[in-house]
Parts: C-alpha cells; structure tokens; sequence
C-alpha cells in the first residue's frame, strides 16, 4: 500500500466511525434516524486528507472578480506546469463539489443498513467488527482513492481563494514560491491558518485554530525560551492602514480590508480579542500583534507574516444570450481568513505596469494581464527543456510583452509594429531596464532637474514630494554633446510632435507649442553640456506625449498649460523610479541557492520574503517597424511555439473597415501558418467600451474564434484546435476562455487562447 491509499483509507475511517458515533447518539436518544448522516461532520474526510496529510495555501490576488477571472485560470495553468512530470494530470474542482462527491460516494458504500449491521456485531464481537469494516475501507479504496489522487480542491472567494492539496501532488513551499514570482495576478502565498464563514467563528475557534498552527511551528507551546523569534499578526484594518503611503501601497487589496471596531468574532469585538492574544502566556511568547511595518523587527521571524482578513463569495450571473458568465457581484456571505503569508510578488515592473519611462499610447496592455496571458500556455514548463522557445508578438508596442517573456531563459523574442514611436519605446525601456543603480541615480538626477525647471527654477525638497532622501548632486552624466550641425533641441522635439498621429493638432497646438518651446529652450540651456544630449531628449519626448495625450484636452481648454502637464508627468515618474531603485537595490539580498535552483530571487521584505525573477535580456531579441503581414513574410523560415498580442483596435487609427477587417484576417491566417506543433495562440481583444468609441464587430472574440476555426480548415495544411479539459469547476463557462479584463473606466476585453495540433 503506497502512503497515497493510506492517508485516504485513514480518512475514510475517520469519517466513517464519526458517522458510527452519530448513529449510536440518534438511537440512544430516540431520534428519528433516517438519513441520519445529513447530520455528521460532513467535512471529516476533507479536513483529514488535505489540512492533516496534505497542504492548504491562501492565495491572495493583486485584483478581483470585479476587475478579471484571467487569475484563477492563470493559477491553475502555472500549478499544474510547476508541478513534477508525475502530475501533469492534475485536475481542479470546487470545495463544495469534492465535499459532496467523496460524502456522496461514502454514504452509498457505507449505507445505514450497513452501519446498522456494524454496530450491532461490534456489540458482541469488536474483531469481527474491526475486520469487518477495514475490509469495506479497502475495497473503497481499491475502488475510488484513485479518483482523488491528483485533484486539487479550491475554495472560491472574490478577491482571494485557498488550494487545497493532497499529498500525492509533490509541491512544497519553494515551488509555491516560484509559481507567485512568476505570476501576474498573486499578490502573495501563505499557509492557511483557517477560513470559515463569519457567522460560525467565535473567539475559542480562533484561538484553537491559531494554537494548533503555532504548534507546528514552535512545538511544544509551554517550553518556549523569551529569546525565541516571534511571529507578526497583523489585522488588515482600515484603521491600522490610513497613511497615505500605506493605504496607496495596499490600494489594490482594499477589498480584504475590514474596520476593526465593527467586526466581531462570537460575542467579542476583535480589540478585545488582540487584548486576550497579547495577555495570554503562550501567544505572549509567539505572537507579536503589530501594524503596518514602521521599521526592522528584530525579534520576529522574517519568513513568517500572520495576516488576517476578509472576503466574500462571488455570485455568478449566465448572460442568456452568449451563454458567458457575466462579471461576478460580491455575496453578503462574508469569510475569515488567516493566514501565515510567506512570500509576496514584488515584481518591479507592476511598479510601472502602464507607465513606463518609455511610453507612447494610453491603450496599453496591463504587466500583470500580459503576465498571466503568457502563464496560460505552460511556458515555464517548456522553458525547463534545452531548445528554444521561439514567441512573436505582430503588434508589439511598447513591449510588455517582450519584457514579460525575458523572465524566463532560452526564449528567442520577435516583434513588430507599425509605430516607429512604438519600436522607440521598447527600445528605451530595455535600456532602462538594464541600467544598475548608479545610472538609475543620474537618470532620477535628469528629471529632478527638469523637475525644477518646470517649477520655474525654484529648489524644493524631493523628500516633501514623494517621500525619498533627498538625491546628492555627487555624479552628473560626463557625455558632452558638442556637434553643431544637429538641430537644436526643441526643433527635433517638435518636429516629432507634429508628426505623432493627429492628436496634436486637436488640441490646441499652437498653446502647446507656445509652452513647450519655452520649456525646451530653458532644458537646453541647461543641460546643453551635462547632460546625454540623446537620453535626454528621448525622456523628454515621451513625457511630452505623456502630457499631451493625458492632458490635451485641459489644456485646449486653458484649465492649465503644457508646462504643468509635464510638470505632472514628470513628478509621476520620479516616483515610480525611485520605488523600482529601492526595489532592485534589495535584489542585493537575495538567497543564493533559490535563485539557483528556480531562476528566482527571495529577499527580505516588510512583512514576509519577496521575489523578484531575473530577467533574461542578454539574448538578441527582434524589434522590426513595419506592417506586420510584411514583417511576417520576411523571416520566411520562422517558426513560433506562442504567438501573443493586442491587435489594433481602431481608436487610434485612420484606416477604413476593409482595411482593418483585411488586417484581422491576413494576420490570423499567418499566425496560424507560422506555428510550430502544439503552437498556441492568445489574443486580447476589446469587448465593450465605456467612453462611447465604437468597437467593430470584426474585432471581437465573438467573431474572431468563427475566422480561426474556419482558416484552420482552409489552409494548404489543415489543423485542428485542442481543448484544456482539467476544469472540473462551476459555473462551466467562466474559467476557461474567453476571460474578461475590465476597466471600469474604458473598456471591457476579452482574452481568447486557442492550442492547435
């Protein structure tokens, strides 16, 4: 018997003789026992094989069911492709739907004609009895312990969820490590500690359930010396997290927050029960109950964060009409969590997401949707085999997915892109992104400087600004430009201005213009002899369209003019880049052999250990302007494993409906040509917009699939698509594609994924 079938037939006693026990109380009280079983702690089994044998992770997610459902389906994909080869043929299903499958299947086996017959020979002969009831457990286990193996079983809440794992899944903490480096959408991972509807925790659950974790940890809770390291436990409350620092960094959690004043647990207010913890002489020894991090503890356990929050449960709504899940709505069933979180995803590009130094267009794609679009193929998987791994992206843009792709070794990335201003951008970006922190000093210096000009030239204090040290003047960039043939400054960043789309004549460009050569002129004077002439004007021209494009209108409308606009801008982005040099400084701290062993580096954070992931840009990427169907053609000889995009929507261009109607089907049939086998696609397109654009209907994913299928069947070379079958979840639709992303300002998208032989 392997350790697997054990644990299940230790489990399936368990809540076999609790069903016994629950018998004997029924007729000993002479209460009518038929179907008596509806009664027993129906959650015996569940509890035993995965917090008893296996493992039970919180998973807390950057955005929640308002925002995407793309996280859980990126989860998924990365558990199942981190897992060992063993376990590729892991499969998900819903607490709610194992509980009610293995009780289902218990409660058919083990019949109250059977418990009945048990009983009463156990009465009079308790080996028979034993012999007699192991021989049922093993013949159950024969059966069905199998079924269970390699099912994973998920609790399903609005902003977070919790992994239940069997022990036949080898994983362990590093693993779980490795799968919220190199997601999008994990905020961070824990054990957990318990989650239980609210209305059924009181006080003494607490604390049974807190002791019983700080056991495993500690041992014996009695023995423990003074000096022995504590562990932080930390309310998520609104109250402990009103700075404006604070309350910005954890914006994007703000849902599992909760007030402390209102909640109770049982007949006690939460304060109270914090004041019980702090005097109690075991949680004295093990427990330190903290606020948001004002400093280095000492005294307290560096890779343990005991955090405490709250969600809810989603209600699913069927759109009639498409058959899809529309977006989930919070229930008023609300759950406690808690959790020991150990590590958190301090990836440095969600620092600028969409605002990076190189920049040319509000419609962006997100770094944490590209994340997780490119963690739906099982790229990490194949990343661990010798070849290479070949990705085009036909509309690059400014590269997002480019730099989340150099997460990972052996890849050979391709992209184009009609906008030179694109191409530009990416190529800036991957130099910035490159730098150490010594040019990243001179690059903030640049901008402070420019900062000061924009405010007339007055000094002031970048601390009072967005709470950083004030920068020492100790080194300024050493290039001098000194060729006088070259235009000046403002007339090559005018020039460029002119001719970036037509925007710029909408809004007011003679006032634009006015400003900037006002501005230009002073940055020239300025930095004409300490200063990269050519960084210098790059930055420059990416704020510029920054403040054009994100201010044009105000300005056109004399509310202010393009100097504060870029003012703004600017400001926006000393911040950013001071939090990623804070941010790549700690890489300093990083365990040697993590990094080794998975490519990922553990650094010491505020609350728990962090990762960040080493970027590979060492490789020679392609970056190409031009149409894309051309680009497409060149490399003749190319072949992809993934092809991933946002293909134009046609807000920002001038090209008629045929044009773009062509541009969607000449790039969908070369897409599919220039797969290699097993080749997957994915596409995010726009579904709704709510600012009035309009979307046409070629663009959208409820056409799109139509032209993939039927170019499949049309070319010289046939192929076929593959369905992902290992969701075992409801509702049916809404975790596999096509997954929504919404801006509630905007746009809503749809993501499509297709696998092809």
């Amino acid at each position: 018997m392997d350790m697997w079938q054990e644990e299940f037939e230790n489990s399936v006693r368990h809540q076999v003789m609790i069903m016994i026990d629950e018998k004997l109380k029924s007729k000993k009280n002479q209460v009518n026992n038929e179907r008596y079983y509806k009664s027993h702690n129906r959650n015996s089994f569940f509890n035993d094989i995965f917090r008893k044998y296996g493992a039970v992770y919180s998973i807390i997610f950057r955005q929640g069911l308002a925002k995407t459902n793309i996280q859980y389906a990126e989860l998924f994909s990365l558990l199942k492709n981190c897992l060992p080869e063993s376990c590729t043929s892991v499969e998900f299903m819903g607490d709610k739907g194992y509980i009610d499958k293995i009780n289902s299947l218990i409660e058919c086996f083990f019949n109250d004609n059977y418990i009945s017959n048990i009983i009463e020979i156990r009465s009079y002969d308790h080996k028979k009895f034993k012999e007699m009831l192991d021989e049922r457990i093993t013949a159950f286990s024969e059966l069905y312990s199998s079924l269970f193996k390699n099912l994973v079983s998920v609790t399903f809440l609005y902003n977070s969820c919790i992994l239940f794992l069997p022990s036949a899944i080898e994983i362990d903490d590093l693993t779980m490590k490795k799968i919220c480096a190199l997601s999008g959408y994990i905020h961070s991972i824990g054990r957990s500690i318990f989650v239980r509807n609210l209305n059924n925790v009181n006080e003494d659950f607490f604390y049974s359930k807190l002791r019983t974790y700080l056991k495993n940890i500690y041992g014996n809770l009695n023995n423990i010396q003074e000096k022995e390291e504590k562990i932080r436990f930390i309310p998520f409350a609104y109250e402990d997290f009103l700075d404006d620092e604070l309350s910005k960094s954890h914006s994007e959690l703000d849902a599992l927050k909760f007030h402390m004043e209102k909640l109770y647990l049982g007949k006690k207010r939460i304060t109270e029960v914090l004041e019980d913890i702090e005097k109690d002489e075991q949680f004295k020894k093990t427990i330190k109950v903290g606020t948001p991090y004002n400093g280095v503890d000492g005294d307290v356990k560096q890779e343990h964060c005991i955090w405490m929050c709250m969600d809810c449960t989603p209600e699913y709504n069927i759109n009639q009409s498409t058959n899809i899940v529309d977006t989930p709505v919070k229930s008023k069933n609300k759950y406690l969590i808690c959790y020991d979180q150990f590590i958190c995803n301090k990836n440095e590009y969600y620092i600028f997401n969409e605002n990076m130094p190189g920049w040319y267009d509000n419609v962006t794609i997100p770094h944490t949707l590209m994340a997780a679009m490119i963690n739906l193929t099982g790229i990490n998987r194949l990343n661990n085999s010798n070849r290479k791994i070949n990705i085009l992206d036909p509309f690059v843009g400014a590269g997002t997915s480019y730099f989340q792709a150099a997460k990972f070794q052996n890849i050979n990335f391709t992209g184009f892109d009609k906008n030179s201003t694109a191409i530009d951008a990416l190529r800036f970006n991957k130099n910035f992104f490159e730098m150490d922190t010594q040019k990243i000093d001179r690059f903030i210096r640049l901008l402070y400087k420019l900062l000061i000009i924009l405010n007339n030239n007055q000094e002031f204090n970048v601390s009072s600004l967005f709470n950083m040290k004030s920068i020492e003047e100790n080194e300024l960039w050493s290039d001098i430009m000194d060729d006088k043939n070259q235009r000046s400054f403002s007339e090559e960043l005018l020039s460029y201005c002119e001719k970036y789309y037509s925007f710029f004549n909408k809004y007011g460009k003679n006032l634009i213009i006015d400003n900037l050569e006002l501005i230009v002129k002073n940055v020239e004077e300025h930095f004409s002899y300490i200063f990269n002439r050519s960084n210098t004007l790059k930055i420059l021209k990416f704020l510029t369209l920054k403040a054009v494009r994100r201010h044009g209108i105000p300005i056109s409308r004399n509310r202010y003019d393009s100097k504060k606009a870029l003012y703004i801008e600017t400001k926006l982005l000393i911040k950013s880049i001071y939090r990623y040099r804070i941010a790549i400084e700690n890489r300093n701290n990083c365990d040697g052999e993590a990094f080794e062993k998975l490519g990922l580096g553990l650094m010491t954070n505020k609350y728990s250990l962090s990762t960040h992931i080493s970027e590979n840009y060492n490789y020679n990427p392609i970056f190409q302007v031009g149409d894309c169907r051309k680009c497409i053609d060149s490399y003749s000889n190319m072949k992809y494993d993934l092809i991933i995009t946002d293909p134009p929507y046609g807000f920002n261009t001038d090209e008629d409906i045929i044009y773009m109607s062509n541009l969607y089907k000449d790039i969908i049939k070369r897409m599919i040509e220039k797969l290699n086998r097993n080749g997957q696609i994915i596409m995010c397109l726009p579904a709704t917009s709510y600012t009035g654009r309009n979307i046409e209907y070629f663009t959208q994913a409820n056409i799109v699939p139509m032209q993939v299928i039927d170019i499949c069947k049309n070319l010289n070379n046939p192929r076929s698509l593959k369905n992902d079958a290992h969701l075992n979840l409801p509702p049916k639709n809404f975790f596999k594609p096509p997954y929504y992303w919404e801006s509630g300002k905007s746009l809503r998208r749809h993501i499509l994924h297709f696998t092809f032989d």
